[in-house]
């Protein structure tokens, strides 16, 4: 289910459909997609917090969600 449609992170443009899939470091995949109007690709992470983070999302979300429970920062990040 997507609550909003994707949009171009270039030209903004709702034009945009899924292309291919990226193996990134540490064998993670991000989704890739191609915007019709103005030809350009981009990630499923570009112009986010996370777009150039290294660490995998999935450890990210880990955190995260050890952190909403009230865990202490030392303790997540261990």
């Amino acid at each position: 289910m997507t609550l909003t449609q994707m949009r171009c992170a270039h030209c903004g443009c709702k034009n945009v459909e899924r292309s291919r899939t990226s193996t990134i470091k540490y064998g993670e995949q991000r989704i890739m997609y191609h915007c019709s109007s103005c030809g350009r690709t981009f990630s499923e992470t570009r112009h986010t917090p996370i777009a150039d983070l290294k660490t995998p999302i999935a450890v990210v979300v880990q955190v995260l969600s050890v952190l909403t429970e009230g865990v202490g920062i030392n303790a997540a990040s261990a």
